[in-house]
């Protein structure tokens, strides 16, 4: 059995707002249409996201190129949402740490300023084509939190230089549910055999709406009601 990949297109729902690059200059903005969110969830949950900013991801007014903006858009609906203070999230950006990672932080109204200023190409970061360093981190952060339900998810086009086999086995063997969504390229086959990985691919030129509803999904993967966990995954 192959890995479960999602469709990237939106789902009819709630008005979810317009957003920009956090701290960056202006962009864009964008109206976005995404499920309900549905409600807090029962017990604690991690969720861990990993952004690549190697040039190949850089740049484009599709849905990668204004991936940030449309991250922010999700954080911020999502922290709309959220009165338990139980939902956390990180945020790391490959390959090394840089001024734009977030420490988990809890995901409501207080943290949404530290969330905006993390969802942008950080200035200092090295823009390496390697994610290892980056999922060890990730997996530091999760044993550091057993009782919290974890998820991860890996922005990236999966053209790095780590060895792809390895990199498939070690994000198959993460302890919580695992999405990685492979932008602009096909997702390696090494990934496609990892039953235990969610894939959503986003096509280059693929319309805006794509990354926010991936991690839209993955947001509210553990949050009761939630419109986008409702559909069955398919192929595309």
């Amino acid at each position: 059995m192959n890995a479960a990949v999602l469709p990237a297109r939106l789902a009819r729902g709630r008005l979810l707002g317009t957003g920009g690059l956090g701290n960056n200059a202006p962009a864009p903005k964008l109206n976005l249409v995404l499920g309900h969110p549905g409600t807090c969830p029962a017990e604690p949950t991690l969720t861990i996201c990993i952004f690549d900013d190697s040039g190949s991801m850089l740049g484009g007014a599709d849905s990668t190129g204004e991936r940030y903006t449309e991250a922010g858009i999700v954080f911020d609906r999502i922290s709309r949402s959220c009165r338990c203070d139980r939902e956390k999230a990180a945020i790391l950006h490959m390959n090394r740490p840089t001024s734009a990672d977030r420490a988990p932080l809890a995901l409501n109204r207080r943290a949404r300023s530290d969330f905006a200023g993390a969802l942008t190409v950080p200035t200092d970061g090295d823009g390496a084509s390697t994610m290892g360093a980056t999922l060890e981190k990730a997996l530091q952060i999760a044993r550091a939190h057993p009782s919290h339900r974890t998820a991860l998810l890996c922005f990236s086009d999966f053209e790095l230089t780590d060895t792809p086999a390895r990199l498939a086995a070690d994000l198959a063997a993460f302890p919580g549910d695992v999405h990685a969504v492979v932008m602009r390229s096909e997702p390696p086959q090494e990934l496609l055999n990892q039953e235990a990985i969610t894939i959503t691919r986003i096509a280059a030129g693929a319309a805006p709406g794509a990354v926010a509803r991936a991690l839209f999904h993955t947001l509210t993967i553990h949050r009761p009601g939630a419109a986008a966990n409702a559909r069955n995954r398919t192929s595309s």
